[in-house]
């Protein structure tokens, strides 16, 4: 599978990209740091030949307003994340995965299926890795 990952968190994304890859995925990384380089970095990636099947979305600077809440219906200001992604050159199959260390958001997201995850993964979890590995694998 051919997965983009953004994260502001450059540990995570090696170690993460890393484990994917090991696994036979093609992994393209979006280190970010706020939602305007998010979306700059995406539009630049997508514009080349890389073709999406999975899309995750992690990092406190994706996930929180400016002051520090979490973002639930992603709604940062007007700007709606799922509502952008949905404009994109990305083919209809595309899933999202949401991978956060805020509980309350992945279980948000998980009951939440207008916001568009296929699943919500806590990423301080023990198993993360292979939770993240069998949502992407799943059809």
């Amino acid at each position: 599978m051919q997965i983009i990952y953004a994260d502001d968190e450059p540990g995570i994304l090696k170690q993460v990209c890393n484990f994917l890859q090991q696994h036979g995925h093609m992994v393209c990384t979006i280190n970010t740091t706020n939602i305007l380089d998010f979306q700059e970095k995406l539009v630049t990636l997508l514009s080349g030949d890389f073709v999406p099947d999975v899309v995750i979305i992690g990092g406190h600077n994706l996930l929180r307003d400016r002051e520090g809440h979490s973002v639930f219906g992603f709604d940062i200001e007007g700007f709606v994340i799922n509502k952008w992604l949905e404009t994109q050159d990305l083919p209809p199959t595309c899933r999202y995965i949401l991978f956060s260390r805020d509980q309350a958001l992945v279980e948000k997201a998980q009951q939440r299926r207008e916001w568009g995850f296929q699943t919500g993964i806590l990423k301080n979890s023990p198993e993360a890795l292979a939770h993240l590995l069998q949502a992407i694998e799943r059809d």
